[in-house]
């Protein structure tokens, strides 16, 4: 596949900062960062080195501070020639580095070399100064119209294709059984192993938790976070017979969940093992492809003056060997998916809210487009900062995130979630609209159902490519099912920040040997 090319304009900005905080109308909490003005210092810039391009990404860290890398040319992964930090005045923006300045005021950057030289490395110009101006990149498939074999998933109208994503069957909403708030509650289950080994333990925790195999800490994290199955895979040691898990997770406000399976190393379902209490209600594991269903719960614990946070390291009775008072925790019901709840904008778009969703139409091997632009939250960052994602087969995610700037790896815009980096970066400012164009074939079994090929995966990202027939081996983070070659729907992430998505459409492709 031979990679397309970004559009270029050039931009004139009005050096007015004042704006980038903008609000038009009335506008809900969740979707202001989606109203605001655009930041007239965010985004490219481009100017004249000698005989050669100097370009600068500028990046909003807050209201008033920025990061500006200088890079010898856009879309590439050679580290920056020079990173310099940007503070708001009154007349526009200063920002300093290590052998350069820069100054953007009155619709321009000003940057001047000191010694000659930029971080030490790449010689500049002796004596004078480089103007940069303002340039929009944009996608060249930016509303690329569908062909007549596409099937339009979503043209600005309705959500009529799609339906609430199917939530994970086996999560245990600890607000709703065990309630409160600033505070810690535990979990116990025990797992039959025919006979010892090793395992994979795989678990989803929001906000923060301990983990404990026969009495012994496997895990420990506190990352504020929606809850997403198998997020932290663990490698455990089992014994014969039954093993012990303890989970504690803590919980600051508002919603707290935890879920949890085993499988083997390579993630697929175990046989011979037995979960829940021993003599009393027991299944076979496999039978629940590996989810851990029967649990007890007890608390909520809590302490004068700490934050759930400050819970992770305050040990209360069940982690101490005290006495609790143990619940069982109801099996989780089986729900069909509901309506999609997005809200539909009138402007062509929808904004992300209520929940994930999925199409009610179910694909194996497709070409997808689709077009999305993330909020402007400069005080936010890593996963927070203008997530959702995009998961073919309802498996393998192409993550959505304002990575603008940054490194680019496998958790940033583009990457296979927790699997591929991409080629280059090719993420744009917030408030831009962006594409993915993907082409997407599924895993191959045999006639006894062993897999004999991993799904594959090519995606440009505005019209560069960055993945190309890029294998997966397994689902990635945040899916809830293993491998197939069997129809499933295409589905957006609703990840708790306001993406704006429109003109997604898809073509069924035949299968293929």
């Amino acid at each position: 596949m031979k990679p397309l090319l970004f559009t270029m304009i050039t931009l004139s900005v009005a050096a007015v900062l004042g704006g980038c905080a903008t609000i038009h109308g009335a506008h809900t909490e969740a979707n202001i960062a989606q109203t605001r003005e655009p930041d007239p210092c965010m985004g490219d810039w481009e100017g004249k080195w000698g005989s050669a391009n100097l370009c600068a990404q500028v990046i909003p860290l807050s209201d008033k501070t920025y990061q500006m890398n200088l890079l010898p040319a856009f879309d590439t992964r050679e580290p920056a020639l020079a990173v310099l930090e940007g503070k708001a005045v009154d007349d526009g923006v200063d920002f300093s580095g290590t052998g350069v300045n820069g100054d953007m005021k009155d619709a321009k950057i000003t940057i001047t070399f000191r010694r000659g030289r930029m971080n030490g490395r790449v010689e500049g110009p002796v004596s004078g100064a480089i103007d940069l101006h303002h340039v929009v990149r944009l996608s060249p498939t930016l509303g690329a119209r569908p062909p007549r074999s596409a099937i339009v998933l979503f043209d600005g109208d309705n959500l009529d294709l799609w339906e609430a994503r199917s939530v994970d069957p086996w999560g245990i909403n600890l607000k709703k059984i065990v309630g409160g708030e600033n505070c810690a509650a535990y979990l116990r289950t025990w797992i039959f192993a025919p006979a010892p080994g090793k395992a994979q333990f795989a678990c989803g925790i929001e906000d923060g938790g301990k983990v404990w195999l026969n009495g012994n800490e496997i895990h420990a994290a506190l990352e504020e976070r929606r809850v997403t199955p198998c997020y932290y895979k663990i490698l455990v040691d089992l014994q014969e017979g039954w093993n012990t898990f303890l989970v504690k997770v803590v919980q600051n406000d508002k919603d707290w969940a935890f879920t949890a399976c085993l499988r083997g190393l390579d993630a697929s379902p175990v046989s011979g093992f037995f979960a829940g209490t021993p003599g009393l209600d027991v299944y076979p594991l496999e039978s629940f492809d590996g989810n851990m269903a029967l649990w007890e719960v007890c608390g909520p614990y809590a302490a004068d003056g700490k934050s759930g946070d400050d819970l992770l390291d305050v040990a209360f009775a069940p982690e101490t060997g005290g006495a609790a008072e143990w619940h069982p925790v109801p099996l989780p019901e089986q729900t069909e998916p509901g309506p999609a709840q997005w809200l539909i904008l009138g402007n062509g778009a929808m904004e992300v809210r209520g929940g994930s969703i999925q199409t009610r139409q179910k694909f194996v091997d497709q070409k997808v487009h689709v077009e999305f632009r993330t909020p402007l939250l400069p005080d936010k960052d890593g996963q927070g900062r203008g997530n959702s994602g995009v998961f073919l087969q309802n498996r393998y995610e192409v993550q959505i995130l304002d990575s603008y700037g940054f490194p680019g790896e496998n958790n940033d815009c583009g990457g296979i979630y927790k699997l591929a980096p991409p080629r280059v970066n090719m993420c744009a400012p917030p408030l831009q609209w962006q594409t993915f164009d993907i082409e997407f074939r599924a895993a191959r079994f045999d006639r006894d159902w062993n897999k004999t090929e991993d799904a594959r995966i090519t995606v440009y990202h505005n019209g560069v490519l960055i993945h190309e027939n890029q294998p997966i081996p397994d689902k990635t983070t945040g899916a809830q099912v293993t491998a197939t070659s069997e129809p499933d729907s295409l589905s957006l992430q609703d990840h708790g920040n306001p993406v704006w998505f429109r003109n997604i459409w898809l073509v069924e492709l035949p299968p293929e040997d």
